[in-house]
C-alpha cells in the first residue's frame, strides 16, 4: 500500500513537471526547444503506469488514472508522428506546435495533480 501512496505522489509530481514544460515553452517567444528530460520521465512513467495497471488491488479511481496517462502518452506520440511526417512533407525548416497542445499539457499536468491527491488523501 505504500508502494500506492508513493507512486501516486510521484504522478502528481509528473503533473506539476508537465505544467512547468508546458508553461515554459509557451513563453518562450516561438523558441520551443523539445525538453529530454521532461520526455524521458513521461516515457518511463508509461511503463511505471502499464505495471500499475497490472495490479490487481487498484481502485477504479487508480485504474482511471493511470490508463488515462497512458493514452495521453500514446496520443501524444502519435500526434507527434504526425506532425514529424507533415513536417517532413512540406519540408520546412522548423516545426511548429501549436499552441493548444501545450494548453491541453497544462490541463492534463492539473488533472494529475488534483486526481492523484484526492486519491491519495482517500476523498475519492
Amino acid at each position: 500500500m505504500i508502494l500506492h501512496q508513493i507512486i501516486l505522489g510521484l504522478t502528481a509530481s509528473l503533473g506539476l513537471l508537465l505544467i512547468v514544460e508546458a508553461v515554459r515553452a509557451l513563453y518562450s517567444l516561438g523558441s520551443r526547444q523539445f525538453d529530454w528530460i521532461a520526455s524521458s520521465l513521461e516515457f518511463i512513467w508509461v511503463f511505471v503506469s502499464g505495471y500499475m495497471l497490472t495490479q490487481s488491488n487498484l481502485s477504479l479511481q487508480e485504474t482511471i488514472l493511470y490508463a488515462s496517462f497512458v493514452t495521453y502518452v500514446v496520443m501524444g506520440w502519435i500526434y507527434g508522428a504526425l506532425l514529424i511526417a507533415k513536417h517532413h512533407y512540406e519540408r520546412k525548416d522548423v516545426m511548429d506546435i501549436p499552441s493548444w497542445n501545450y494548453i491541453l499539457s497544462i490541463c492534463f499536468g492539473v488533472y494529475l495533480i488534483i486526481f492523484s491527491t484526492l486519491i491519495m488523501s482517500g476523498h475519492l
